[in-house]
């Protein structure tokens, strides 16, 4: 457990130990007087959590610590036991028992995070055509982090030369930093996106980051020299390029559904989100969003009511069944 503690972000640990150990307290007090066993879950189990939870947290998203909870089960040696239908069914349910709450409170209900909509990503393409200096910088941040769905951390951890242009026009980025993934450290994953012909929404994108690129081909490493992906467990880079987002494409101009934000995380959203209802392969999108299993992604990543971008879509289109 030390050694797992070292290889991971102290942010996701600590978040991660702070949830596993309401787990760990839930099961010492047990049931019906008899501790149980934090090694062994059940959707049934889960349920008894839940309503134990709710009774100490306003925390809504129990996502998070099935998240937490399946982590601590596989890092000492036993099956992630709180997967499938039923524990979500229970998450969404404990999800709106919590908004309720806040309702009676007289609180802000609600603000979603949601996917980010095709109308951003259009203005950004727009603003990237004639933006120069800092704003051609961060409008290329989130275009490479809206091709390769990342997180503000792993954004924020790359170096000279990770992104670039093969001779045939491809794409290549070098994955540094992934939650969960500390191998890439030293032997860095590498992502590739075809080019696409004049006309093409890619083609479009691809054009944006040309301008970036080819006058300095390390730029977009600048931004860890700003923020270390580490700080606060990657939220200081996510509010900086949320910051940046929301600077460059304000709230008011994406007709957003009352309560609904978008930050940078939204653009991780939006990609899984669209894959899948393009009917794109699970398979290449989670190997893409280097997830480790596809149900990690459909849980957690996939909004099934976010309306479908054509234009999102053919950006996508590398992911395609081949």
């Amino acid at each position: 457990m030390r050694l797992l503690s070292m290889e991971r972000p102290c942010g996701t640990t600590d978040q991660y130990d702070r949830k596993v150990r309401l787990w760990l307290e839930f099961n010492a007090i047990g049931h019906r007087g008899r501790p149980t066993n934090p090694l062994v879950g059940s959707a049934s189990k889960w349920r008894l959590f839940a309503g134990w939870l709710y009774a100490r947290s306003v925390d809504k998203d129990l996502n998070g610590f099935r998240s937490a909870v399946n982590r601590y089960m596989e890092d000492n040696g036993a099956a992630r036991a709180l997967l499938g239908h039923s524990v979500n069914t229970i998450n969404l349910r404990y999800h709106d028992l919590q908004v309720a709450r806040k309702i009676r409170r007289g609180e802000e209900p609600n603000l979603n995070r949601v996917p980010c909509p095709e109308i951003a990503l259009r203005r950004l393409v727009q603003l990237g055509r004639a933006a120069e200096g800092e704003d051609l910088f961060w409008v290329c941040c989130l275009l490479v982090m809206m091709l390769c769905w990342f997180r503000a951390a792993t954004m924020a951890m790359i170096q000279p030369g990770d992104v670039r242009f093969g001779r045939d026009g491809t794409l290549l980025v070098s994955v540094r930093g992934v939650k969960g993934r500390p191998a890439f450290l030293t032997q860095p994953a590498l992502i590739q996106i075809k080019p696409a012909r004049p006309g093409h929404p890619r083609h479009e994108v691809f054009a944006v980051l040309h301008r970036l690129l080819d006058a300095d081909p390390n730029a977009l490493a600048q931004l860890g020299r700003r923020v270390s992906p580490r700080a606060r467990g990657g939220e200081a880079a996510a509010a900086l390029l949320t910051g940046a987002l929301r600077r460059l494409v304000p709230a008011h101009t994406l007709n957003l559904p009352v309560g609904a934000i978008v930050a940078s995380h939204s653009l991780r959203e939006m990609g899984a989100t669209t894959a899948a209802l393009a009917g794109y392969s699970a398979t290449l999108a989670c190997a893409h969003g280097l997830w480790r299993r596809v149900a990690t992604m459909h849980d957690n990543y996939v909004f099934s009511w976010f309306p479908f971008s054509p234009w999102l879509a053919r950006v996508l289109d590398f992911l395609r069944s081949r």
